[in-house]
């Protein structure tokens, strides 16, 4: 750099994305860099497009991230100077020699904050202290003690310099104007729109949303609040834009209802606000009244103009409404359709039969929902899974016969093995009185006997047994349920190896390992299953030949991780690092994996979960061409922000080997998962783009051929996409067959 300043070099020069060399030296803490640019004339007071938090990298490195979790977080803010950058990340040092050349103490960003304000928004990080549980105590509050230590230097710092406290206890107008809205402090709204401050003025909250005055006060109960802005020219249908958390595009009036005060809705509507607009998840007024259950703002929405059945990509108002039963009634009173759809094919009275609502079940049945939906998990084999007898009866004596008790829609199992599977014993005695077939085999041929099996049920087993059921019949894979009943034995064995190949156990794990180890080759239920007559499939003359399951996975070794420290000193490797660095408008971090394996000279990049989207979308196949491959690493559900790794590698394989991509608890390691996805890649081309610890994801780059058989063959492979996700295999086709991508995750 400074052979670059002799030269002449522009050390103000404005990159692509809006940042300065000295606003990238400051963010990164590079104390001698930001000397030397100075000492070269750069501009103390530039303001750049540079995002930074509260918390720097190396705070929240330094105790694996976790402190970032036990602080408060301001708003994000973009247009910082270099000395409020350096002020927010807790660099006491560089602001001191910011503020030696020169540095404008009462500038702010685009909040309003000044440094000092921001300074002492940081002195609240010791409160956090008393919020960590007895357990975290030790190992973090020395930390937190040593932030605030570090905090008030530079308050001192900036008020030797000469800086003037904030008009604003809050810090800026704008966070003033929000805390008189909440408090519903008349008298300071009047002086700040007095001040010049215009009554529609947006302040960007922690979560990311803009919210208005307006929205403040009706979200609080603030009624004279209320009527003052709107005497005063506030906009009713302001909308407070996107945000990381649930407040997604909700006018005033949305948060008026869900807080649930009927005078300040009533203003809101008096004064024009809209009974139908649409939040960012299409969700009108009336879905908010709807899911509080609030019977009065039900009516009163509709009265002011509401659609009854306003749809939504998750459904109308009355599915919003299962849980309340008098606000179903109302809604059905009001016109409501009982047999609305969502995007998925789920209607109301399936919602409530999962749910286990009882007195919703038999509303909508008296009002003419129907039982059967096409295509989909019916009402009835919801309520079976879940082991909602009372409704299971609803539902029997309803359009629900008993036969068709024991049909299943294409891609769901059957009521009754639901039922036996998850272990509702009174809902299967209540299908098996109302004459449902104990032999009736879902689409994997799994009997009701195979899934009390499975789910080591002795007395369903006997129930089955009892009622008939075929103790010999085979599912698809050519197993019969005593082959099933060996598996678990095994299946027990082999988790009790592996938890002593883990080495040190709790006294309670080690003494049931003891026991595991003790077992017979036998236990009750392949007992009873021999004595009914039960065989192996071998045994079986004529049988399906079952299915020869894969080599085990070597529990002792895992794949080394990849070497990328030669690869990675290419040029066009490091030639593409700046490049995603532009894109992402972030410097990269050093990468390592879960296990905290060094990935020599590979890197990272943090960037919002939008952005990661569409920055893998256009440049994902345009790196890996370069011999770069291009994945998200980790999934920011709560933050907003994802992180993009770079590898200096075009071998999709490599990337999971460097995650040490593995799925454990299903008996899964990483070359277990490699090796299916290679098969599958064999069948269905895909470009991997995403991979961690436990989970992968991609996107097929030719249309899928066979949609259910695929999603059959993912879901025995990684059964969680199905169980704790779309929640049966025929959805997880239909999501293939439209989205033309994969996810797996092991829990």
């Amino acid at each position: 750099m400074d052979e670059l300043i002799k030269a002449g070099a522009d050390v103000n020069v404005i990159s692509r994305n809006g940042d300065t060399a000295l606003l990238t030296a400051v963010t990164e803490h590079k104390r001698k860099l930001v000397k030397r640019l100075l000492d070269a004339g750069a501009d103390v007071n530039v303001k750049g497009r540079v995002i930074c938090g509260d918390i720097s990298q190396p705070e929240m490195d330094e105790k694996g991230g976790v402190v970032e979790f036990h602080v408060p977080r301001t708003p994000i803010a973009e247009d910082s100077s270099p000395l409020i950058v350096a002020v927010r990340r807790g660099y006491a040092d560089i602001a001191a020699l910011l503020i030696k050349a020169g540095a404008d103490l009462e500038g702010t960003d685009r909040d309003g904050f000044t440094a000092l304000a921001h300074a002492q928004r940081r002195n609240s990080l010791p409160a956090a202290e008393a919020e960590l549980s007895s357990a975290d105590q030790e190992f973090f509050a020395p930390h937190i003690r040593a932030l605030k230590r570090n905090n008030e230097k530079i308050v001192k710092l900036l008020l030797d310099a000469g800086a003037k406290p904030p008009k604003y206890p809050e810090g800026s107008p704008g966070a003033a104007w929000l805390t008189a809205a909440v408090q519903g402090n008349c008298e300071s709204l009047q002086k700040l729109m007095a001040e010049g401050l215009d009554v529609n003025t947006k302040v960007r909250k922690d979560n990311g949303s803009q919210r208005t005055a307006l929205m403040e006060a009706a979200e609080n109960g603030q009624l004279e609040a209320v009527q003052l802005l709107i005497r005063a020219g506030a906009r009713v249908d302001e909308q407070c834009g996107q945000s990381w958390e649930d407040d997604q595009n909700r006018t005033a009036l949305m948060h008026a209802i869900e807080a649930g005060d009927c005078q300040i809705v009533q203003a809101l509507l008096n004064a024009g606000a809209s009974a139908s607009i649409e939040d960012g998840d299409g969700r009108t007024p009336l879905h908010y009244a709807a899911e509080r259950g609030d019977v009065d703002l039900i009516r009163m929405l509709v009265k002011a103009g509401a659609k009854v059945d306003a749809s939504k990509k998750e459904g109308t108002p009355l599915g919003e409404a299962v849980a309340h039963v008098n606000a179903v009634k109302a809604l059905l009173e009001l016109g409501a359709d009982p047999n609305p759809t969502t995007r998925d094919g789920f209607t109301p009275l399936f919602v409530a039969a999962q749910e286990g609502c009882v007195e919703t079940v038999k509303t909508l049945l008296e009002a003419g929902a129907r039982a059967p939906v096409k295509g989909r998990l019916s009402p009835l084999e919801a309520a079976s899974a879940e082991g909602h007898d009372e409704i299971v009866k609803l539902l029997l004596k309803g359009e629900a016969s008993a036969k068709g008790a024991t049909k299943f829609a294409k891609g769901a199992p059957a009521a009754l093995v639901n039922a036996a599977f998850f272990g509702k014993t009174a809902v299967v005695r209540s299908l098996l009185k109302a004459g449902a077939d104990p032999n009736q085999a879902n689409e994997d041929q799994f009997t009701p006997l195979m899934a009390a099996v499975r789910g080591e049920n002795l007395e369903l087993v006997h129930i089955f047994l009892n009622a008939g059921a075929e103790v010999n019949a085979t599912n698809d894979e050519g197993l019969t349920a005593l082959d099933l009943a060996f598996d678990n034995i095994k299946a027990v064995k082999d988790q009790a190896h592996f938890l002593e190949s883990m080495g040190k156990m709790e006294a309670e794990t080690r003494k049931a390992v003891g026991q595991i180890k003790k077992m017979g080759k036998e236990d009750e239920i392949t007992r009873m299953l021999a004595e009914a007559g039960g065989k192996r499939a071998t045994d079986l003359k004529g049988a399906k030949k079952p299915i020869v399951p894969e080599p085990e996975p070597n529990l002792e070794q895992e794949p080394e991780v990849p070497d990328f420290s030669e690869a990675a000193k290419a040029a066009s490797f490091q030639e593409a690092i700046k490049e995603v660095a532009q894109l992402c408008n972030y410097n990269p971090r050093p990468l390592s994996n879960e296990e905290g394996d060094s990935l020599a000279g590979c890197v990272f990049f943090r960037v919002s979960t939008e952005r990661c989207e569409d920055i893998i979308r256009k440049h994902h196949e345009s790196l890996l061409t370069r011999g770069c491959y291009l994945f998200r690493k980790k999934r920011g559900y709560t933050s907003g922000k994802d992180e993009l790794a770079l590898l200096p590698t075009r071998d999709w394989r490599l990337v999971l080997q460097a995650n040490q991509t593995n799925g454990a608890n299903c008996g899964l390691y990483t070359e277990d998962i490699i090796a299916w996805l290679e098969k599958l890649e064999k069948e269905q081309p895909f470009l991997l783009t995403g991979a961690g610890f436990d989970w992968c994801e991609g996107r097929f780059t030719t249309p899928i051929k066979n949609a259910p058989k695929l999603a059959k063959a993912m879901y025995k492979f990684c059964p969680d996409i199905v169980d704790q996700g779309i929640g049966d295999v025929g959805s997880l086709a239909t999501e293939l067959k439209k989205k033309q991508r994969f996810f797996f995750w092991w829990d």
